[in-house]
């Protein structure tokens, strides 16, 4: 339309082929695939605590359009316990993205607390990034 002189216009305006109800149709059904859409991408909105098995069902076997957060953590750990609550306002802000939590040691047995807290971050059930410690966030300074 944006092409189209001012004449071309109005015939196209007096032309019975392009009616009110025909716009408004072809304008609820754009409008209801971007609702389809985005409802497809808020799914998620917070951090689901996960059992060890969980793990493959809820991580691994995610679909390829779901990026997942996987929280290490140990009950009592202050580093793990601060990261949570900035992964809780994540998870609120970025409800696309599924966030989870899992006691280190149900999800690899033996898993050192010097570790903790770690992040797995996991798309198309591959492993794309792994961050141990507080360091990546700023250490002890980070703040939710």
């Amino acid at each position: 339309m944006s092409n189209k002189n001012v004449e071309e216009l109005e015939d196209l305006a007096d032309d019975p082929d392009l009616d009110d109800d025909r716009f408004l149709e072809e304008y609820r059904k754009k409008r209801i695939q971007e609702l389809t859409e985005k409802s497809r991408k808020v799914r998620f909105g917070s951090v689901v605590p996960i059992t060890g098995s969980d793990f493959i069902r809820e991580v691994s076997q995610a679909p390829a359009d779901v990026w997942v957060v996987v929280h290490l953590y140990k009950e009592g750990n202050q580093d793990c316990e601060m990261l949570g609550r900035c992964l809780d306002e994540l998870a609120t802000k970025y409800s696309g993205t599924k966030f989870v939590k899992i006691v280190a040691t149900d999800c690899i047995k033996d898993y050192p607390d010097l570790n903790l807290p770690t992040l797995l971050v996991y798309n198309s059930t591959n492993v794309k990034a792994t961050l141990v410690g507080l360091q990546h966030y700023g250490g002890r300074r980070c703040t939710p």
